[in-house]
C-alpha cells in the first residue's frame, strides 16, 4: 500500500469540508454510530485540516532552522576553531578549567621505543628508494655525461642546411 504524499492528504481533507458544507447542509448522517449533521461533519473535517496546516508551517519552519544554522555553522567555523585554541594555550596547564570549556588537555606525543625508531627509519629510506626522492645534496651531486652531439643549423622551411642527409652525385 502507498502512502498518500502530505499535500495530497491536506488537498482531500480541504474537498471533504468544503463538499460537506455544500452538499450536505440539511440532514442527518450517521457515521460510526453517531449522528452528525452537515454543519458538524464540516467542522470535525476543519480539525484535521487545521492540525495537517500545522504539521506543514512546522516543517518549513524547521527547514528554514536548519538551512540557518548550517549557515551560521560554516560563517562560525573558522572562528570557533581558533576559540578552541586559543582557550586550550591559555589554560594548557589547568584540566579543570579546560573541562568547564569541555574541552579535553593536549595528549604529550609519546617517545617513540628503540626498535619503533630503527623501525620508521627503514620504512623511510624504503619508501624514498621507491618513490625515487632526493634530498637537496643529493639531487645536486647528479650531472648529466653528454658526448657527441652534433648540431645542424636549418631554415626557416625546415630543411636541414647541414651536410648530413645529403645525397649527391
Amino acid at each position: 500500500m502507498v502512502t498518500p504524499a502530505r499535500r495530497d492528504v491536506l488537498a482531500e481533507l480541504r474537498s471533504l469540508a468544503s463538499g460537506a458544507q455544500k452538499h450536505m447542509k440539511t440532514g442527518r448522517y450517521t457515521i460510526t454510530n453517531r449522528p452528525y449533521t452537515g454543519g458538524q461533519i464540516a467542522r470535525r473535517v476543519q480539525v484535521s485540516v487545521d492540525a495537517a496546516v500545522r504539521v506543514q508551517e512546522a516543517r518549513a519552519a524547521l527547514a528554514d532552522a536548519l538551512a540557518n544554522e548550517m549557515a551560521v555553522k560554516k560563517a562560525e567555523a573558522d572562528f570557533l576553531r581558533g576559540l578552541r585554541i586559543v582557550i586550550q594555550g591559555a589554560f594548557c596547564n589547568s584540566s579543570e578549567t579546560l573541562a568547564e570549556f569541555a574541552l579535553e588537555p593536549r595528549k604529550k606525543r609519546r617517545p617513540l621505543t628503540a626498535e619503533e625508531s630503527v623501525l620508521a627509519a627503514a620504512k623511510l629510506r624504503a619508501t624514498r628508494a621507491e618513490r625515487r626522492t632526493m634530498g637537496k645534496r643529493q639531487r645536486a651531486r647528479i650531472t648529466g655525461d653528454v658526448t657527441g652531439v652534433v648540431i645542424s643549423p636549418a631554415t626557416a622551411d625546415g630543411t636541414n642546411q647541414g651536410g648530413e642527409g645529403k645525397t649527391g652525385g
